[in-house]
């Protein structure tokens, strides 16, 4: 497997962005190919870009679309799966766009968990502190 991108999985967000667009180019009926090479010359960001391209690369050689994605070592297997799914059941477009809110949802919940981490380290450190502060304040209180 030839990856260029070290195994690191992509983020949840990037999962989302890249299906939602994936999405909309199979919704719009675009030729597949051509849609393809659409997506790869409209994408933003450099990591993405560089994995849309390697995809069309290899859909241009004949490969299948999960085949393709899933050789970039950068893809959950569930999405794997799914495209596979999609690729034999002709709805591709449905299931990028299931995909996207899928992945868009487990960044929420990142997020979430993110803040409520911080939340509480914060609100431990809070009670640590005042805990101290009240020790701190009987012990030097010497009337």
């Amino acid at each position: 497997m030839s990856n260029k991108n070290n195994n690191k999985k992509l983020t949840p967000s990037e999962l989302s962005v890249f299906c939602y667009q994936f999405s909309v180019v199979f919704k719009a009926g675009l030729p597949y190919l051509e849609g393809l090479q659409l997506l790869a010359d409209d994408v933003f960001d450099k990591n993405l870009k560089g994995i849309a391209n390697e995809v069309v690369k290899s859909a241009e050689e004949g490969i299948l679309l999960n085949e393709a994605i899933k050789k970039q070592g950068v893809f959950p297997e569930y999405m794997v799966s799914m495209l596979s799914i999609a690729e034999s059941t002709g709805r591709l477009g449905d299931v990028f766009e299931q995909l996207s809110v899928y992945y868009d949802h487990q960044d929420q919940l990142k997020q979430k968990n993110k803040k409520c981490f911080n939340l509480s380290i914060c609100s431990n450190w809070i009670n640590d502190s005042s805990s101290f502060d009240a020790h701190f304040e009987s012990a030097t209180n010497f009337s």
